[in-house]
């Protein structure tokens, strides 16, 4: 297999917020394995300059900035062609990150998660969130990937590789442990005989970090619940209540598929 990549990139390289397909994510985790230090599992994500021990690259914050990300791959004789603009703002504690992203229709379900074309381009915003932080912790809101489980790589559980989607979520810091809970809502799916079923997913995990940041200790659960024209469940989001507790017998009667 013949893999050919081009990128272009237009404006400043030290912003805080970084969206993941930034090809700078690729220094975050060499300097990842250079330190093996555990800390970037407790932080939100997407991350910032300021997670990480860059040593070649300064950390001075832009309260702004604007890039153009242009690229091209070709693999297996079908190319990926794509280009997105990140907008990254930030006053005070709070900061906004914008990334509309535009790419061929080949690959516009695997990247996007839609199936939605026109000309042979689809596009969508894969980042478009505001976040509050300080030192103990942070809120977001908006759309965004998320990064859920202990693998640089991949995730077992979600991946940061997949489409995003819609969430809320809350990290709350103390000592050395860490409190995150999210609750969002993927794809929905209209049925014509039946109706529109609503998809959520939901998930919340208390992290022990060592002083060392050598080890580290996650216990948590997630869920995805579906129905027709269905709200969202705020039994789910109980920030203490493991979601095993809550009355899933009924959730079967219910939907017994």
């Amino acid at each position: 297999m013949k893999k050919f990549i081009v990128l272009a990139f237009f404006g400043s390289l030290f912003s805080q917020q970084i969206p993941p397909n930034d090809p700078l994510y690729k220094l975050f985790r060499q300097n990842f394995l250079e330190t093996h230090d555990l800390s970037v599992y407790t932080k939100p994500y997407p991350f910032s300059f300021s997670d990480f021990q860059l040593k070649l690259y300064n950390k001075n914050e832009n309260h702004f900035y604007l890039k153009l990300s242009p690229s091209v791959n070709i693999s297996n004789d079908v190319p990926d062609i794509r280009s997105s603009i990140w907008l990254y703002s930030k006053w005070g504690n709070f900061s906004f990150l914008a990334e509309p992203l535009v790419v061929n229709d080949y690959y516009g379900e695997e990247i996007l998660g839609e199936t939605y074309t026109r000309k042979g381009v689809s596009g969508r915003f894969v980042n478009s969130y505001i976040r509050y932080s300080n030192s103990n912790y942070n809120v977001q809101f908006g759309r965004s990937p998320l990064w859920w489980g202990q693998s640089w790589e991949s995730s077992v559980i979600i991946s940061g590789d997949a489409p995003s989607f819609d969430y809320l979520s809350f990290d709350l810091s103390y000592g050395n442990f860490h409190y995150s809970i999210f609750a969002g809502q993927l794809h929905s799916v209209k049925v014509d005989s039946i109706g529109r079923f609503k998809r959520y997913v939901g998930g919340k995990k208390l992290t022990y970090l060592s002083k060392s940041k050598k080890l580290i200790l996650s216990v948590g659960d997630l869920i995805l619940y579906t129905g027709i024209n269905r709200s969202i469940e705020l039994f789910y989001l109980n920030p203490v209540v493991p979601t095993f507790f809550a009355d899933l017998e009924r959730e079967t009667d219910h939907y017994p598929w």
